[in-house]
């Protein structure tokens, strides 16, 4: 029961981000729709195995019919920019920080 709750909870989430437009948030709208049903649930008194799943495809049947009245905006991941853009970064944090010519201003103090 527990792997299809988080499997509905995670379809949600996927559903969620892809009318987004954004694969970063995720992990995030994972972890929130998680909190979110159990806040509701404790609230409602209902904290059970079937309390949970029944929210858990509540939610997920919203968002699926949000994800397709967004006409199925399908999220594409294009991990060849994301590679090369963290290269990028990198090389940037590596020169700024440990560049052979890259001092920084101590302050030295005299008794």
């Amino acid at each position: 029961m527990i792997f299809a709750s988080l499997f509905l909870i995670f379809l949600s989430s996927y559903f969620l981000v892809s009318t987004l437009g954004s694969f970063l948030y995720f992990f995030a709208a994972a972890l929130g729709l998680i909190i979110l049903n159990i806040e509701i649930l404790s609230l409602l008194k209902m904290i059970s195995p079937v309390g949970i799943i029944s929210l858990n495809f509540l939610t997920f049947f919203f968002m699926l019919l949000l994800w397709l009245k967004k006409k199925r905006v399908l999220l594409k991941i294009n991990f060849q920019n994301i590679l090369i853009n963290t290269k990028g970064e990198m090389k940037n944090e590596k020169e700024t920080y440990f560049h052979p010519h890259h001092r920084h201003n101590a302050v030295s103090v005299r008794l």
